[in-house]
């Protein structure tokens, strides 16, 4: 049952991911992360936004993820399915607030990758690889559950295994708008690219490119050049490598990260205090998150 198990799990974990969309931190330990982004001057400086304090870190993910891991074996192991092993991630994956979020990355990696994220191409092997194991139609209703009954005479629970890990991580928790930091960040982020100042560095960084011999009007002409598209896999071209090692030393040139994070931020922070109780909410609902799960890797029960 190896193969069938491996991959049981990762579509266990593909059904019932909370962290990321219902947030997991608290209103004392938000877990902001942290970007580092280079002026004009190339002091570095933080890029991290007033809304990033309202999405957790790829460590509280981790930790939430594990916990579940660890509820969806132990019911499938009470349902019959003795050696179900759960697949954990030694690696706690990337956080979901980058300096890609202002189109930037540092200018060494740019030089070796392009626009791609180095790990890009392993990570979409492991995920095509992981995706081709089978899934045996046993496991499959003991996860998701349905009215149905096993091998062993038993009946999963509502919404199966997944479902039951669900819940217990959410006890105690309340069902905020999980959307509604990602939704405010898009609405902070359209007005700030209009910003005069940003409007103004991005006409320098235009300048610098072309100097440099690519002609972009905007920094997303840049990095949503159709050229630059390709499958996870394939090594960046070396004039996408070019193209992104001039970008990004442009950038730094003429101080648009900077320029364009200071303008959304000051949007995101009036947001913020126009959905304050919202935003109180998501952050008690992360913190009864984390609390639970670290409960369950303690091995008690929320």
């Amino acid at each position: 049952m190896g193969n069938f198990s491996r991959n049981a799990i990762v579509l266990a974990g593909g059904l019932t991911l909370l962290c990321g969309l219902a947030a997991c931190g608290s209103d004392t330990d938000s877990g902001v992360s942290t970007v580092q982004l280079r002026s004009a001057s190339a002091k570095p400086v933080d890029g991290a936004s007033p809304l990033s304090a309202y999405v957790d870190t790829a460590e509280q993910r981790k930790k939430v993820t594990t916990a579940r891991a660890s509820l969806v074996a132990a019911c499938m192991q009470r349902l019959g399915f003795a050696e179900f092993k759960t697949v954990e991630s030694k690696e706690q994956g990337a956080e979901f607030i980058s300096g890609r979020r202002y189109l930037y990355i540092e200018p060494e990696q740019a030089a070796r990758t392009g626009y791609a994220e180095e790990a890009d191409a392993a990570d979409g092997k492991r995920r095509t690889a992981d995706q081709a194991r089978a899934v045996s139609m046993a496991e499959r209703r003991a996860l998701t559950g349905g009215d149905v009954t096993l091998d062993s005479g038993q009946t999963p629970p509502q919404g199966g295994c997944t479902g039951e890990a669900s819940r217990t991580l959410t006890t105690g928790a309340s069902q905020p708008d999980e959307l509604l930091v990602w939704r405010l960040m898009a609405e902070a982020a359209a007005p700030a690219r209009k910003d005069a100042e940003v409007l103004r560095v991005v006409a320098d960084w235009s300048t610098c490119m072309k100097q440099r011999g690519f002609s972009y009007a905007t920094p997303e002409d840049a990095w949503n050049d159709p050229r630059w598209v390709r499958q996870a896999g394939p090594a960046a071209t070396d004039e996408e490598r070019k193209a992104a090692s001039a970008d990004m030393e442009c950038k730094d040139q003429s101080g648009y990260a900077v320029a364009l994070s200071n303008a959304q931020n000051a949007n995101e922070q009036k947001l913020i205090e126009q959905h304050a109780d919202a935003l109180k909410a998501l952050a008690r609902n992360r913190g009864a998150l984390l609390r639970n799960a670290e409960i369950v890797l303690q091995g008690g029960q929320p």
